[in-house]
C-alpha cells in the first residue's frame, strides 16, 4: 500500500534545491551518475529522444543505470507518439465517415497520457522541476538560499 501525500524526492533533487533534510536521509541508495545503454527494440524517434534525453539528465546530474527501463518507457512512449502523429497528418479525420471517432486518437491519447506522466518522473516538466536550478546553487549556502540578493 503507498504511503499519503506527495511521492518523496530523491536526495539528488533535494541536494539540488539545497534543503535541509539531505543529512536526514543517509539510508537513500546512490547510484553512479551514467547513461544507461540503450535498449535495442527502440523505434527511430524513440532512439533520437533517448541520445537527447540521456545528455541532458545526464548534465543535471539525475541520470543513472538504474532509470534504464523507466527511460526506455518514456522513449518508447514517445516513438509511439510520433508514430501516431505521423499516421493520423495522412488522413486528419478526428470522425470516421461511419461515425466513429478516429482509432488513431484513442492511440495518441494514449500514448501522450503516458509521455506525461513519465516526463514527471524525470523531471521535464516545469512543474515537477519545481525549483531545482542547479547552476544557481554553485555560491548559495546556508540561510542566504533563502534571501534574494538584488
Amino acid at each position: 500500500m503507498s504511503k499519503p501525500g506527495p511521492k518523496r524526492l530523491p536526495l539528488a533533487i533535494l541536494k539540488l534545491r539545497g534543503s535541509r533534510h539531505v543529512a536526514n536521509r543517509k539510508d537513500e541508495p546512490q547510484p553512479d551518475i551514467s547513461i544507461p545503454a540503450m535498449p535495442t527494440f527502440l523505434n527511430a524517434p524513440a532512439k533520437t529522444e533517448w541520445k537527447r534525453l540521456t545528455k541532458l539528465l545526464v548534465n543535471q546530474q539525475v541520470l543513472a543505470e538504474t532509470d534504464r527501463a523507466a527511460l526506455a518507457m518514456y522513449c518508447q512512449s514517445w516513438g509511439e507518439y510520433v508514430a501516431l502523429i505521423t499516421e493520423f497528418n495522412k488522413n486528419p479525420e478526428y470522425v470516421l465517415d461511419d461515425g466513429r471517432k478516429n482509432p488513431v486518437m484513442f492511440l495518441m491519447d494514449r500514448a501522450c497520457m503516458r509521455v506525461a506522466k513519465l516526463s514527471a518522473e524525470f523531471g521535464l516538466t516545469p512543474s515537477s522541476r519545481g525549483n531545482v536550478n542547479p547552476a544557481a546553487q554553485d555560491n548559495v549556502s546556508g540561510k542566504s538560499r533563502f534571501f534574494d540578493k538584488r
